[in-house]
């Protein structure tokens, strides 16, 4: 998801619950995917009503129903040190990428691209092919 959404969605929050329950609904859910389903399907066990309680989560449903949203990390992007070993980490651990955006203070987007940047860098590079003879040569 784009800066520009994640701005967009962090000033409706703002808007649909007043700046003290928006800014504490946005730091409860800063850095996670959640699908926002219809307030007469919210279910009591659902991530919003636990983290939020059941008035704000049915006021996030009446606002984005049908939406996965993604939280934005923080309302200013700030870079954080030591971001991508935490994450690995905590992959490894078998946290879910939910719980590792809300740790490491960043989005879910982000902890995807980190995890496939560790995994490609993981990954042995391939031979690069050359035109020069092997020294190993049959022929002499």
């Amino acid at each position: 998801m784009n800066p520009s959404l994640n701005q967009s969605i962090y000033h409706r929050i703002l808007l649909s619950l007043g700046s003290e329950v928006g800014a504490k609904t946005l730091a409860a859910l800063a850095g996670q995917r959640i699908y926002i389903p219809q307030k007469t399907r919210l279910a009591k066990d659902h991530t919003l009503r636990r983290f939020l309680g059941s008035r704000t989560a049915e006021k996030i449903c009446e606002q984005f129903s049908g939406e996965a949203v993604d939280f934005p990390a923080r309302p200013e992007p700030t870079p954080a040190k030591n971001t991508a070993p935490r994450c690995v980490a905590l992959k490894e651990k078998g946290c879910r990428l939910n719980d590792i955006a809300q740790i490491c203070g960043i989005s879910r987007r982000r902890v995807l691209q980190i995890l496939a940047q560790n995994r490609k860098q993981a990954s042995p590079s391939l031979p690069v092919a050359t035109d020069r003879p092997s020294a190993l040569s049959l022929n002499g």
